[in-house]
């Protein structure tokens, strides 16, 4: 199978544990260092694409930004649960400004096809384990839509093209480049 890659803003959350609290045993939580919100999903993509799309992510100008977890999902939808995430409350905006602006752009460049999905932006915690069926599918989409989703401000200040990992058992994902978003200052007097 030929890896996927995404363009995403990696979120680092202060306690991951913390955050996956009940995570029942039928679900695969990701490791801490896999947490991010996606810009584009690329899919298979050509190696003679990749430089295109570092290319697209060097221009990138939306600056960076802070956000917090808002509520539970259970995506793409509740029938067929494959990822459990947290929206964004704080930062939004900013997200899905990122989104809208950034991701024709990313996926032109990597020759992939169009997305013409409204922005979600979300961060992807876990899995329901296939082999578990309905089962996980269900005491997942329970578990995210009641836990409780601590008030942490994280701060988003790059951007990482992503593919899977030589080893998905410790890390689903490799970091391939970044580009670091620029931070919003005072206007300076002229």
């Amino acid at each position: 199978m030929q890896p996927n890659w995404f363009v995403g803003v990696p979120v680092t959350v202060p306690d991951l544990q913390t955050l996956l609290q009940g995570l029942p045993e039928s679900c695969r939580a990701f490791n801490v260092h896999d947490l991010h919100m996606t810009v584009a999903f690329l899919g298979p993509m050509h190696p003679n694409c990749q430089q295109a799309v570092q290319a697209v992510m060097t221009e990138v100008d939306s600056p960076a930004f802070d956000c917090s977890f808002g509520k539970g999902l259970a995506l793409p939808n509740e029938e067929r649960v494959s990822a459990l995430c947290l929206d964004l409350a704080l930062g939004r905006s900013e997200a899905i400004e990122m989104i809208q602006l950034w991701r024709p752009r990313l996926l032109r460049a990597a020759q992939a096809k169009p997305d013409h999905r409204l922005p979600l932006p979300h961060v992807t915690l876990a899995r329901p384990v296939r082999k578990f069926g309905q089962l996980a599918r269900s005491v997942g989409k329970d578990w995210v839509q009641r836990m409780d989703v601590p008030a942490w401000k994280i701060h988003c200040d790059r951007l990482v093209l992503y593919t899977w990992s030589e080893n998905r058992q410790e890390r689903l994902f490799k970091e391939v480049f970044e580009h670091p978003l620029p931070s919003l200052t005072n206007e300076t007097k002229s």
